[in-house]
This record gives structure tokens, sequence and C-alpha cells, in this order.
């Protein structure tokens, strides 16, 4: 019985580690008129810099960290 709340514990910190990690992608690449540089971009979507959909994906995180 302790290992089961011991595994559930472990899964909760991984997802708890893994919103984090999308929380400070999201703050990083959701927002491109913050940045004080251009760059170039490593991949493209829709004329569209890549970072910034996988920016905005990071928006899930919070919905991790309601449940």
């Amino acid at each position: 019985m302790h290992h089961d709340r011991e595994l559930k514990l472990t899964e909760t910190n991984i997802a708890k580690g893994i919103a984090v990690i999308l929380l400070l992608i999201h703050h990083l690449f959701a927002f491109p008129d913050r940045l004080k540089y251009d760059y170039v971009s490593l991949f493209s979507l829709f004329h569209e810099r890549g970072e910034f959909y996988v920016g905005h994906f990071g928006q899930i995180a919070i919905t991790i960290f309601y449940f």
C-alpha cells in the first residue's frame, strides 16, 4: 500500500516539473514582441516562427497545475 502512494507522489512531482518547464517555455517564446533582438528561427510553421507555437502550447502548464 505504501508503494502505491510513493508512486503517485513521484508521478505528481514529474508532472509538476513538466509544467514548470512548459511555463518557462511559454514565457520565453509566446510573446515575440518582448524580444529586443531579431533572430533566425530553427524552424517555421505557416510562415511563423515555430517557437511561437511551442510557446503557446506552454499555456497547458496552467491546466496541469490545477490538477
